[in-house]
């Protein structure tokens, strides 16, 4: 049976994890899907290998896995408002394979990460629901935020969420789409917490 025409620009899983009623159109054309992806992963790749003297040569695969994953989540959000599940079971199973072998931070650490991803969406959802408007964050998120816990400690992950609402913030005042589209600014922020960490947590700590 031929793929439907709305259906040729996403994967064969990504069809199999994304219901149709749940895609919705959003700011990126799906005929630019798959050079979108591309961009966005020379962009990431770009950014990690600036930093190449800062991370571990053997966390350099994990990484490049990270910008993949990444990369196509973005792009996904992008053209649907929607973040597969299958990507972001996939960037959690990464990130709990590489603390298994190169254990660069505390699993007491990743519980607070976890606790965070969950807190603090659920305090906007709290804050949405009092104030009758609509929630800032969706479930794909919430998931992609629990996923992008098994890579950060909580101070990079709050970061990473901060960084992630900032690059948000031009679809929120120039884009008519809802709900907006959080996984670039998260993918984004992760990957700069991951590759500049130490150095924007020093700038920051000079600031204050």
């Amino acid at each position: 049976m031929a793929t439907p025409v709305a259906d040729r620009h996403l994967l064969p899983w990504e069809r199999w994890s994304i219901p149709l009623a749940d895609r919705h159109p959003g700011p990126l054309n799906v005929k630019y899907g798959y050079i979108a992806t591309f961009l966005f992963i020379i962009i990431q790749l770009f950014i990690a290998l600036l930093s190449l003297n800062e991370v571990w040569l053997a966390a350099f695969l994990p990484l490049i896995l990270y910008i993949c994953l990444t990369s196509r989540m973005i792009v996904v959000d992008l053209m649907h408002t929607i973040i597969p599940n299958v990507y972001t079971a996939a960037l959690a199973v990464v990130g709990i394979a590489v603390l298994a072998i190169m254990p660069t931070v505390p699993w007491g650490f990743v519980a607070v990460s976890l606790a965070i991803a969950l807190g603090l969406p659920a305090l906007l959802w709290l804050m949405a629901f009092i104030l009758r408007q609509p929630a800032a964050l969706g479930g794909g998120d919430v998931k992609m935020l629990l996923a992008l816990a098994f890579w950060l400690d909580p101070v990079s992950l709050c970061w990473a969420m901060f960084a992630g609402t900032v690059f948000t913030l031009p679809l929120l005042f120039f884009s008519s789409f809802r709900p907006i589209p959080m996984a670039p600014g998260f993918a984004v922020g992760a990957l700069l917490m991951l590759t500049y960490g130490d150095v924007i947590k020093s700038w920051v700590f000079k600031l204050l």
